[in-house]
């Protein structure tokens, strides 16, 4: 019976709750003073005893009472930012990928219109992120900022103002065993609702690492069934249950990335011991001149986490040809459970088939391997 009330009010939690109420009106903490100014990113200031903060790995960030505190509310307040404000949660995402539309002035290249600004298969790959990366840590380290002042007890509150000066973005390390005891898949994920002490109490809130709300869903950018039905993100979800409303499964991706860990942990330790080529080492384009040797990549790895985190794209295999090379293509999807190959680079046999741009893939493959 207790059991039964305590998912009825984490249902309504959900159902209800957006981000934290601190009292008080905080729109002017998140809104731009000029909106049409340009976005600039900078440098962090350092710690207040002077230090250059590190990013934690978010395992030891949880031991940090203060600065976990911060992380979780200035996420909360970031998601909570309205859609059409260029600096919100939703548009910084959309760098990356959906919505497809200009950010900050930047038009897109000719034909690149239903594209985000990642530059995927390229040598800017790895080094591209960084500065995206640097000015989401930019709005959350001003937002973390911001909400240590709130508190009005002044011991507190100067620990809390301590923790944000020194506060930067935590990493998840994907290739790190879990302590004993917890799941691969941190547990800080898995909850849709979860207590938040802040400035204002302890609060009942939706969990910012759980998933992203829409406000409002836009059917126009997210022009695909069933994701254009969803109102949040989802991880792993469980199309059998619901399209329009799935469940996300997280015991799925903390088991299919634990079954892969020893492949990826051996993959990133050949490519950090034995590449040399930068290109090589950070992408998976492939260029002539490269060893038969080096055709695994950072970028590589990275996808097969990405679907370790989507594996209900179980359906189709499709492939993009390379521009510069007719008979070298990349498997740029693999719809399924068989992950380990979403990125490696194949070898099409010799024919006068004419390869799709984007399709499915209907001959025989030549997979290239250190045997081959």
């Amino acid at each position: 019976m207790l059991l039964a009330l305590v998912l009825t009010l984490a249902g309504v939690v959900a159902s209800t709750a957006l981000s934290y109420d601190y009292g008080i009106d905080t729109n002017q903490l998140v809104r731009r003073q000029d909106p049409s100014a340009k976005i600039i990113v900078g440098k962090l200031p350092l710690a207040s005893n002077g230090s250059t903060p590190i990013r934690p790995e978010i395992r030891d960030l949880r031991k940090d009472g203060y600065m976990w505190d911060l992380y979780i509310l200035a996420l909360s307040m970031f998601q909570s930012v309205s859609q059409d404000q260029s600096l919100s949660w939703y548009q910084i995402a959309g760098i990356h990928g959906v919505p497809f539309q200009p950010w900050n002035g930047v038009q897109p290249a000719p034909g690149a219109s239903q594209s985000g600004y990642c530059t995927h298969s390229s040598v800017l790959f790895p080094t591209w992120h960084r500065p995206y990366l640097a000015l989401y840590e930019q709005q959350m380290f001003k937002l973390a900022n911001a909400i240590a002042n709130l508190f009005t007890n002044a011991t507190e509150r100067n620990l809390y103002q301590q923790a944000a000066s020194r506060f930067r973005i935590p990493y998840w390390d994907w290739s790190l065993p879990a302590p004993p005891g917890e799941t691969h898949f941190p547990d800080c994920f898995w909850s849709p609702v979860i207590l938040q002490y802040g400035p204002n109490g302890a609060q009942y809130i939706r969990n910012p690492l759980f998933s992203y709300i829409f406000h409002p869903v836009d059917e126009d950018a997210f022009i695909w069934n069933p994701l254009k039905h969803w109102n949040e993100t989802k991880r792993a979800p469980n199309m059998t249950i619901s399209e329009t409303a799935p469940p996300s499964e997280n015991f799925q991706i903390s088991a299919a990335l634990l079954s892969k860990l020893p492949e990826l942990q051996q993959r990133l330790y050949i490519i950090f011991s034995n590449y040399h080529d930068f290109n090589a080492f950070g992408n998976k384009a492939w260029a002539a001149s490269q060893k038969m040797s080096n055709l695994d990549s950072l970028e590589s790895i990275h996808d097969v986490i990405h679907f370790a985190v989507r594996p209900f794209l179980q359906r189709t295999l499709e492939v993009r040809v390379r521009s510069h090379n007719d008979s070298v293509v990349e498997l740029a999807r693999v719809e399924g459970l068989d992950i380990e190959i979403s990125s490696a680079r194949v070898k099409v046999p010799e024919s006068d088939v004419e390869l799709p741009t984007w399709g499915q893939a209907t001959w025989e493959w030549t997979i290239w391997s250190d045997e081959t």
